[in-house]
């Protein structure tokens, strides 16, 4: 496959047709294609071993940045391997849409392999770094060591970092309530981030309606 017969693969014509719209939350042009259809032609190229991933241009579009990721992580043989691309590219992963599929091509993932890698992207500045550490920590909210993730929560106010920031705590009050309670009525996060998280946990199904009453008295100043 040459990168023309890609760009048709993807868009179904070329030149593609772009979209206006916020849901990427991106800079880049954005052609609405389905994820699904993403990762199968991600897939597909991944196993090509006739076809250069460098060939991808990474600017292109939302949806040829995903292809571009998927394949790469599927044709990557080993985590720390995987993890070693992901910190190399971070800064090019400029859409939610990118950094949140990312931990599903994990490849038999260690908590000791992600630690470093987690806090070395969280060192990084930009956006889409710093929720590619929290979307990526979910994978281990099982994991006995995962209250490494509560001394690491960044004052962010961009969105999609405090949003990331969200999401993992109410992930981890599913099995770790307590530590989760802790902090929602600590100062180590801000109005911000407490809120959202409180508004995440009351909309889980995972979560108790005691713990949901509890969390809402403390967002309210009753508790």
């Amino acid at each position: 496959m040459d990168y023309r017969s890609l760009q048709k693969e993807v868009y179904g014509q070329y030149p593609p047709s772009f979209v206006i719209s916020k849901m990427p939350g991106s800079s880049l042009p954005y052609a609405k294609i389905p994820v699904p259809k993403l990762k199968k032609i991600a897939h597909k190229i991944a196993f090509d071993v006739s076809f250069s991933l460098d060939n991808i241009s990474l600017t292109e579009s939302v949806d040829m940045l995903q292809v571009f990721v998927f394949a790469s992580l599927e044709r990557i043989s080993s985590f720390h391997e995987q993890l070693d691309f992901l910190y190399s590219h971070s800064e090019q992963f400029l859409s939610w849409m990118v950094t949140d599929g990312v931990p599903q091509y994990f490849k038999r993932p260690t908590f000791h392999e992600f630690k470093p890698f987690f806090l070395s992207l969280l060192k990084k500045k930009d956006v889409f770094s710093r929720r590619l550490a929290y979307v990526s920590a979910m994978r281990f909210k099982d994991d006995s060591r995962h209250v490494l993730f509560f001394s690491h929560l960044l004052r962010d106010d961009r969105y999609y970092v405090y949003m990331a920031e969200a999401w993992l705590l109410a992930s981890l009050a599913i099995s770790d309530y307590p530590n989760v309670k802790n902090i929602l009525l600590s100062d180590k996060i801000d109005e911000q981030l407490r809120k959202k998280t409180i508004s995440k946990m009351r909309d889980s199904y995972r979560i108790s309606p005691q713990e949901k009453e509890e969390v809402r008295k403390i967002r309210d100043g009753d508790y």
